[in-house]
């Protein structure tokens, strides 16, 4: 009896362990076509992702195609702030790629741009 219940506990403890590294490793979570294959994550992936994102994202263009190609990519999106937000967790570090927009009285986007980077223990 005492050993079904230590099998029981080992392997809802498991369980447990394999669920928090899928929630800390997110081993599932695509990388935007838009951001994947950056070179690290200092001022030369931002740059290279500055460049991606002007190059797909010529202006002046409507702001809900923008909207519409990042969520498409898993882009989480704020059309109050005009900025779409993708984030990937890896043990020990996050990251980070955000694009951001300015939007005229007619819809259209007049600006973008974007940074990457991520934040490490």
């Amino acid at each position: 009896m005492l050993s079904k219940l230590m099998i029981g506990a080992g392997v809802l403890i498991a369980a447990a362990l394999l669920a928090l590294a899928i929630f800390v490793f997110e081993p599932f979570k695509r990388i935007p076509d838009i951001g994947r294959g950056l070179p690290g994550r200092d001022g030369p992936a931002s740059e290279e992702l500055r460049a991606r994102v002007k190059a797909q994202f010529p202006l002046p263009m409507a702001s809900t195609d923008i909207v519409s190609a990042l969520a498409a990519q898993g882009f989480d999106i704020s059309t109050v702030h005009n900025v779409a937000s993708f984030s990937k967790n890896g043990f020990p570090c996050r990251t980070v790629w955000q694009v951001f927009w300015e939007v005229d009285d007619a819809g259209q986007a007049t600006a973008i741009d974007a940074v990457y980077g991520g934040v490490c223990l």
